[in-house]
């Protein structure tokens, strides 16, 4: 992989542009701290040992570069920068040496790589006329095509490697979701830990269509209904669609409503039934409904017809 400082390398064009990479190095100043008290290891001024380590760390940084930009299918960095930097804090000094460049994808100029044509058919007429011997032609034929066609080939390679890997990841995908798909039929009873181990491959092939619910209920209410019929996933999903948030946080809503419904036992809706009743007596009927909506978190259709039940 080419390196440079320069925004272009000649005879070169650049493809694509794959995104900036950085790496950063950060070791305690004390490394350098023993080469002075070696007075053996300076020679007019310079100390050999102080160069050799920022050696190693310019490699080791340029090394990470390289790995950044070469998972970025990049064949080159351009644009090199280098920073050397001392930071402080918390009575200790630290060294850091940063590196930046902008990872591409070059490929030899349209005009170059036809000029390899040009020459061995040069090379070629040289060798009819005499000029060349046939070892010479032959010589020289395969230095040019390795001068030029490496890059081709290089290029290639890269595109088919860039190919095999989308492969690769779009077949551990497929085998994820069908796995997912499986994992569905197969439910473990519904508690903080099962709710807490969905993924987002459950959540996306979860298909909530086929529960009945009614749309006009609150969201908190629907989805405490899904999780009476143990649908984690399809409960989460649903969230995910009407509410637009990630996976994590329709996760954690549905693991908050499943909390709230393990609050209500039987004791404390013995209490509340005798609450209703006085509620229902006195005629505060709203009152009542919006009390038993909010403790088993129903609609208020369903709250309504239990209050009249009383």
């Amino acid at each position: 992989m080419t390196i440079t400082t320069t925004n272009n390398i000649e005879n070169y064009s650049i493809k694509s542009y794959l995104g900036v990479v950085n790496a950063n190095v950060v070791i305690g100043a004390n490394l350098f701290s023993d080469f002075a008290a070696s007075l053996t290891d300076i020679f007019g001024g310079r100390s050999v040992t102080y160069q050799n380590k920022l050696s190693l760390i310019y490699k080791t940084v340029i090394n990470e570069l390289k790995e950044k930009a070469n998972n970025l299918n990049a064949n080159a960095v351009l644009g090199l920068h280098l920073d050397f930097d001392e930071v402080s804090g918390g009575s200790k000094s630290m060294f850091m040496v940063s590196a930046s460049g902008t990872a591409v994808l070059l490929e030899k100029t349209f005009e170059d790589r036809y000029s390899m044509y040009r020459l061995l058919n040069d090379i070629y007429d040289y060798w009819k006329k005499g000029l060349f011997s046939e070892e010479e032609y032959d010589c020289e034929k395969k230095r040019i095509i390795a001068n030029y066609s490496s890059s081709i080939t290089d290029e290639s390679k890269i595109i088919k490697e860039t190919k095999e890997k989308e492969r690769i990841k779009q077949i551990k995908f497929n085998d994820k979701i069908e796995d997912a798909k499986e994992s569905l039929e197969i439910r473990l009873p519904c508690s903080e830990e099962s709710i807490r181990a969905t993924t987002t491959f459950q959540i996306e092939v979860a298909d909530y269509s086929k529960i009945s619910y009614t749309e006009s209920d609150s969201i908190e209410s629907i989805i405490s209904q899904f999780i009476s019929l143990n649908k984690i996933p399809e409960a989460c999903k649903y969230y995910k669609d009407k509410t637009g948030v990630d996976y994590n946080d329709a996760v954690e809503y549905v693991l908050d409503t499943y909390n709230k419904r393990q609050l209500i036992n039987k004791e404390t809706f013995d209490r509340l039934i005798s609450k209703l009743k006085v509620l229902k007596r006195k005629g505060f009927i709203e009152q009542a409904i919006k009390e038993y909506q909010s403790f088993t978190l129903t609609d208020a259709d369903i709250a309504k017809s239990y209050i009249d039940s009383l």
